[in-house]
């Protein structure tokens, strides 16, 4: 498996840039879009896409985004996406170097949920984040590197795989997903790709290389 990925394989980008915090307390689908828009060179205020999604009855301040309506703001701007489940699906995306937003539980996200809280209040996901992509760290564990902007400092955060699943299967394992990269998106394993591959070609390389990473951790 190491000579399929390296010993150090990198999925996405696994650097602490492009953060963003929400600036209202239900806002953090906004700020995750707000986040992947200016990836795609559309710099947008919050307070401009709170009142699109407002117009439009994409956004409750009190109750925050339907997982449904995430994405939506992208399309505003012409960055088009797609819905899709599975944390495999979703490493497929981000070896495409595609941009992905995640439905999660915060608190077993950052470890802080009781261990029968799932028991006594039912599985939910109450937060969104910018999923970044994968690596190894010094440990030797699989991570994920998420930009959650719920907190000021919350850059390029390391989460351990089986932690981030847990809280990515409280929100049934959806994410949204751009359709296609940002222009100059460079990943170490797609460099491997020969160019003059089809569509469905990569597909398949990069579903091996999800299966792969799957059964590494």
């Amino acid at each position: 498996m190491e000579d399929f990925l390296g010993a150090d394989f990198e999925i996405g980008d696994v650097d602490d840039s492009g953060h963003i915090a929400q600036e209202d307390f239900n806002s953090c689908a906004i700020a995750s879009q707000r986040m992947i828009l200016e990836e795609y060179g559309e710099y947008v205020t919050e307070d401009a896409l709170t009142d699109i999604a407002l117009e439009n009855d994409w956004y409750n301040p009190d109750f925050g985004t339907s997982p449904n309506d995430v994405g939506n703001l992208l399309e505003y701007y012409d960055i088009d996406t797609h819905h899709g489940v599975g944390v495999s699906n979703m490493m497929i995306e981000l070896i495409k170097g595609n941009k992905v937003i995640v439905g999660v539980d915060s608190g077993e996200l950052h470890g802080l949920d009781h261990v029968l809280e799932d028991y006594i209040e039912g599985e939910r996901a109450d937060h969104a984040i910018v999923v970044k992509g994968l690596t190894e760290n010094a440990q030797g564990e699989t991570v994920v590197i998420i930009n959650d902007p719920g907190y000021p400092d919350g850059a390029g955060i390391e989460v351990p795989l089986e932690r981030f699943e847990d809280a990515f299967a409280d929100g049934g394992y959806h994410y949204i997903a751009t359709d296609n990269p940002p222009t100059g998106f460079v990943n170490g394993i797609m460099d491997t790709i020969d160019e003059s591959l089809s569509s469905s070609q990569i597909s398949s390389f990069a579903r091996t290389a999800a299966r792969t990473i799957a059964r590494m951790v």
